[in-house]
């Protein structure tokens, strides 16, 4: 039912669609904040799949970011095992939504945390999980329409309780 856009390439940037994916959502979450964010972290990262999984744990969610439930928990599963696939943006996907690419997770600066994207079999539906400075975070179902990735749906939010 998923696809990933392509082989993992060991510390490589991304390239085609999975490529216009995490940029377009880089400038999605960069500009639709109060607080702006300034960098995105150099790899992609699922370390908020805990969070989600949670949240499908739910028995009374039957529906998760368009899809059943038990789609959902295999995008999950696909989410993750592909973004333990080590792999690194490079600066023009940061500089694109105007961020800088950062190497720590330092809290006095603001940076944004994707994973990796996995498509529907038509390849015009993605989804993938963003960290939105380690306190928030969700997942986001984007659609392209025009030959542009636009967000649909944010589902599966979460937020750091300390």
């Amino acid at each position: 039912m998923f696809l990933s856009a392509g082989p993992a390439r060991s510390a490589t940037a991304l390239v085609g669609e999975e490529l216009a994916v995490i940029q377009a959502m880089a400038a999605i979450l960069a500009r639709d904040t109060a607080r702006p964010f300034d960098f995105l972290y150099f790899e992609a990262d699922f370390s908020a799949r805990q969070y989600v999984s949670s949240s499908l744990a739910n028995p009374d969610r039957t529906q998760f970011c368009g899809l059943s439930r038990d789609q959902a928990q295999s995008l999950v599963a696909e989410l993750a095992n592909l973004t333990d696939e080590h792999v690194e943006f490079d600066k023009s996907v940061a500089r694109a939504a105007g961020l800088s690419i950062g190497h720590k997770k330092l809290e006095r600066f603001r940076y944004l945390t994707l994973s990796r994207v996995v498509f529907a079999a038509d390849m015009q539906h993605a989804w993938l999980a963003a960290d939105l400075n380690g306190e928030s975070g969700a997942m986001f179902r984007l659609e392209k329409v025009a030959g542009e990735w636009n967000k649909t749906a944010r589902c599966g939010g979460w937020m750091k309780t300390e």
